[in-house]
């Protein structure tokens, strides 16, 4: 995005230039979080190998008996970071919700 006018003041000071082609490149630090595809295969593999956790099950098993607000309960106390905990909360759900589907 170029500066549109040559002034030395206001919203659109400084020296005119022209705007990049294409827009620029995203730098690494925001695709940091991005899953790739194998790293998404490796890791849907590890799950069905190794099945889940104690606690997941038993995220899962108050789900299924419709006791919600006692399983996020549950996620925070084990899992602690609040994010995290509404994130496993809702991936237990999911998985969940797919295992009703099949």
């Amino acid at each position: 995005m170029g500066i549109k006018y040559n002034m030395a003041v206001g919203l659109n000071k400084g020296h005119k230039v022209t705007p990049v082609e294409g827009g620029r490149k995203t730098r690494p630090s925001r695709r940091k979080g991005a899953c790739t595809k194998h790293a998404r295969f490796v890791r849907d593999l590890v799950r069905e190998v190794t099945g889940f956790a104690p606690y997941e099950r038993r995220i899962q098993e108050l789900l299924r008996i419709s006791k919600d607000r006692r399983a996020l309960k549950f996620a925070k106390k084990r899992v602690c970071v609040d994010f995290d905990k509404i994130k496993k909360f809702i991936f237990c759900l999911y998985i969940l919700i797919m295992n009703f589907e099949v």
